[in-house]
């Protein structure tokens, strides 16, 4: 079990949850876009999505303070794609909740979006070898 959701504000876990991720694959796809062998990845993925998770990321305090970390201590698309499906599990427990049903639908949209870049980041590094 992830935790007892009973000891914490679903809803607020969640949206800070959303907000971290988008911020950290707001990040990924600015860095992937500096290098033409990744343009065809991000030719890909959804381009709305890309700029819902811009805003957020662009709107959030943590975005500072995530550009200070070196690249090395920044969590890895994997593990920000498990964060999400955490996330995602979390607020299924709730559903029935409108406000955490929400903000789970996004977490849903962004591992989506993670989803399809650790796809076509593997499919790219299998077609180089």
């Amino acid at each position: 079990a992830l935790c007892d959701s009973s000891q914490i504000d679903v809803v607020l876990f969640v949206k800070i949850g959303v907000e971290l991720a988008s911020v950290r694959l707001h990040s990924l796809i600015g860095s992937l876009s500096k290098f033409r062998k990744y343009r065809s990845i991000l030719s890909e993925i959804d381009a709305d999505t890309c700029e819902w998770i811009k805003e957020i990321a662009e709107e959030s305090p943590y975005l500072q303070e995530y550009h200070s970390f070196a690249e090395y201590e920044r969590p890895s698309l994997a593990v920000t794609y498990e964060f999400l499906m955490r996330l995602n599990q979390l607020g299924f427990n709730l559903w029935n909740d409108p406000l955490v049903r929400s903000e789970t639908e996004k977490a849903g949209a962004l591992s989506a979006l993670g989803e399809t870049l650790v796809r076509l980041l593997r499919q790219q590094s299998e077609d180089l070898r």
